[in-house]
């Protein structure tokens, strides 16, 4: 999850993360033999989680408390977070990635061709969500 994406403000003057309602939204659907890791970036890439994690209630609720403590910022290094992302990936389980993001890479690795390379080595299937880059923009100048 790109850490400087889906900021909006509303009137009221919350702020509001998209990708991590996303998220929440996804983890309701998943059963609890499933298994999700989180990575997150922005000048550069961690993994919140440790590791792979039982999609239990429990899991879920302490997960998704622990993205409400983060606030958007800092630059997008793409190449990081998916390359962390794929890090650990099984061969004998089917698995995907999904990308929240903004999709303003700026820092690190750019080159479209890396990415490719990058993606080519594992099979994974690679679900992204762009959100709008104009609201991340205001948020970011406040």
């Amino acid at each position: 999850m790109d850490l400087r994406t889906g900021c909006v403000r509303f009137d009221a003057g919350q702020v509001r993360h998209p990708g991590r309602q996303g998220c929440n939204a996804q983890w309701g659907k998943m059963r609890t033999n499933d298994r999700f890791r989180i990575i997150l970036f922005n000048n550069s890439s961690r993994e919140l989680t440790g590791g792979y994690v039982n999609a239990t209630p429990e899991q879920i609720r302490y997960y998704s408390d622990q993205l409400a403590n983060f606030q958007p910022g800092g630059g997008t290094n793409l190449y990081a977070g998916l390359s962390d992302g794929l890090n650990s990936i099984d061969a004998d389980r089917t698995s995907a990635i999904v990308l929240v993001t903004d999709g303003v890479v700026n820092v690190g690795e750019t080159a479209q061709n890396a990415f490719i390379k990058l993606l080519g080595k594992k099979d994974v299937r690679l679900f992204t969500f762009i959100m709008a880059t104009a609201p991340t923009a205001r948020c970011s100048r406040r």
